[in-house]
């Protein structure tokens, strides 16, 4: 179940579970779109957590969906839970349903409390070969006209606001 700043669809799908009875052993929670300004005021994974359980999933189900489970679909016998001879990164969690992060350790090291983080992260600096790498002209709106020479319809991808989702249209022209 997939959820970020710009994607918004977690809700509707988590009714699998909290209205149609779905095992959340069997759910995944995941984000690939969170905008910095949304890292820096909300989280991350520990906000996703958050709208999961806010949605009605129990806090230690909500947990699990991005922690073991994941470990355990992708055969990661080696995390996902806190057991001897596992690594683990831990966040230390003083409200479970509102994720308040207290603190965060990395491979046994303490990383971050009372949200600052505890060590320097080195700069990194991007290689020119991946700078404007992209070499393209601008679009202008009568190129991305589409071209006909008669009345007919013609297919258009719809967005749908908050969504991976697309809609298909049908678009007439004279």
């Amino acid at each position: 179940m997939r959820e970020g700043s710009t994607q918004r669809n977690m809700a509707e799908c988590v009714r699998a579970i909290t209205e149609e009875g779905m095992d959340s052993r069997r759910a995944v929670l995941a984000t690939d779109d969170m905008v910095a300004e949304d890292l820096e005021k909300l989280g991350h994974m520990n906000e996703i957590v958050k709208r999961t359980i806010a949605e009605g999933v129990d806090p230690v189900e909500a947990i699990q969906m991005c922690t073991i489970n994941p470990a355990t679909y992708f055969g990661l016998k080696d995390r996902g839970a806190l057991l001897p001879g596992n690594l683990a990164d831990i966040a230390i969690i003083s409200d479970l349903n509102n994720m308040v992060v207290d603190a965060v350790f990395i491979e046994g090291e303490l990383l971050a409390a009372s949200g600052e983080m505890l060590i320097d992260i080195p700069v990194y600096t991007y290689p020119k070969s991946v700078k404007n790498s992209v070499k393209r002209d601008k679009t202008s709106a009568a190129e991305m006209a589409v071209k006909h020479r008669e009345p007919g319809n013609c297919n258009v991808i719809g967005v749908i606001p908050d969504q991976n989702l697309s809609d298909a249209w049908k678009l007439f022209y004279q």
